[in-house]
């Protein structure tokens, strides 16, 4: 059935309060794909969270964004009114726009962002001229952001490289940080189409949340994806509401006005998509697996391979060997089968078909039973043998008694023994 559903954009809404202060926050929801969540936290940090993963600077997300504003003091810039000041007029309240590094000895004066301070007086006495300062920081969400950044640790990377990689060790913690992956996987995420889509609903409402701000530029409703001007306008909306300036609100996230229907055949879609999405991936994997054996079995060497063949057959001949009696003709291992010299051993079946076979071909004895008239002995062929060669046939045991178990005459004799077993079968009827 249809269902009602958070439309996709932007949303501002307070989290919680610190005594007298509100603690906002904001949520950017696309149609499809990852949810980033903004939120002020009670240090006067401007955090945020992809995902319901751990938290971390907000400014790190926008330097990813666009390398156009991964620099410190581009991003200072941005939020705060920066000039040159001279030395001998500067005060320790003053917020420092750039790196100040003493010129002769090389050491580190002030970072961006931080207040001057006690260093005040080495920068005096330094041969520094003029310095970029923050005139009147009245906020300073951007500065404590920007010092609980912590982006020291990648030194022998840009700025950009450096909050690529500390948003690939949020969402893939473990995995050794490389620069290739962290793009790949940051691209991805968030400007790949079919992960990752603001829908033309999100486009719009994004779009007439931000129609008063006169930095921002409106875009086409054909731009899906999360830009860097977007994230920037939500920054300043969050300081708006801080400051209570320029009409800023908060979003009533149960208006109907927020709220989006999602008909059957939209939520079919993407069940549909869901479901080809996951037999393209066990494909893949099976083929990749499959490409893998393959391509080890193609790097061993000839030889190698002799060898375990070897070692396969030699195997397989002493299992076979093992299950078989003493009594049984030898085996061949190459053609798994007797070898010509040997007689073939038949099943039980077998023998009785083929025995009764060769009963039907041949002149039975009528006295005999069945169960031996194949018997050679019985077999008038193997007796007309015998008779050429002229030699004497012994028999097996008379049944009648008195009889001589040998005959000189064996075809008088078969034919004496048939007259009396006639007899005797008679008499017992």
């Amino acid at each position: 059935m249809s269902q009602l559903h958070r439309s996709p954009g932007v949303d501002f809404s307070i989290v919680s309060s610190f005594g007298d202060r509100p603690l906002h926050s904001a949520r950017i929801i696309p149609e499809r794909g990852s949810w980033i969540e903004i939120e002020v936290t009670k240090k006067d940090v401007l955090a945020m969270r992809i995902d319901q993963s751990t938290k971390l600077a907000a400014t790190t997300f926008l330097r990813a964004l666009d390398e156009k504003f991964s620099s410190t003091d581009k991003l200072l810039e941005l939020f705060y009114e920066v000039e040159d000041v001279k030395v001998e007029k500067l005060h320790p309240e003053h917020y420092s726009a750039e790196l100040i590094i003493d010129t002769d000895t090389g050491e580190e004066l002030c970072r961006p962002g931080a207040m001057l301070g006690d260093a005040l007086e080495m920068i005096q006495a330094s041969e520094l001229k003029t310095i970029r300062v923050i005139q009147n920081a009245s906020d300073p969400l951007i500065l404590n952001t920007l010092a609980e950044e912590r982006l020291d640790f990648l030194a022998e990377v840009t700025e950009h490289e450096a909050a690529l990689l500390k948003i690939y060790g949020r969402l893939r913690p473990g995995n050794p940080p490389q620069v290739d992956k962290a793009r790949q996987l940051f691209d991805e995420k968030f400007f790949e189409e079919n992960r990752y889509r603001l829908g033309r609903v999100g486009r719009f409402r994004i779009n007439r949340k931000f129609e008063d701000d006169k930095v921002y530029t409106v875009c086409d409703e054909t731009e899906q994806s999360i830009r860097a001007d977007d994230f920037l306008a939500v920054i300043r909306y969050m300081m708006d509401l801080r400051s209570k300036r320029n009409r800023a609100h908060i979003d009533d996230i149960d208006h109907l006005g927020n709220r989006r229907l999602r008909t059957l055949d939209e939520l079919a879609v993407e069940e549909m998509r869901k479901g080809f999405l996951k037999l393209r991936r066990t494909v893949q994997e099976r083929m990749s697996r499959q490409g893998s054996r393959r391509a080890q079995q193609d790097r061993r060497p000839r030889q190698l391979q002799e060898h375990l063949e070897r070692h396969r057959l030699l195997l397989r001949t002493k299992r076979t060997l093992a299950g078989r009696r003493p009594d049984q003709p030898p085996f061949d291992a190459r053609s798994r089968t007797p070898t010509l010299g040997a007689r073939t051993r038949r099943s039980q079946p077998q023998a009785s078909r083929l025995r009764s076979a060769r009963r039907a071909h041949l002149p039975l004895r009528p006295h005999l039973s069945d169960r031996n008239a194949g018997r050679h002995q019985h077999r008038p062929d193997r007796v007309a043998g015998h008779l050429q060669r002229d030699r004497r046939l012994r028999f097996p045991p008379d049944p009648l008694p008195g009889r001589s178990r040998t005959a000189r005459s064996p075809v008088s004799s078969i034919s004496l023994r048939a007259d009396e077993e006639l007899q005797a079968r008679a008499r017992h009827q």
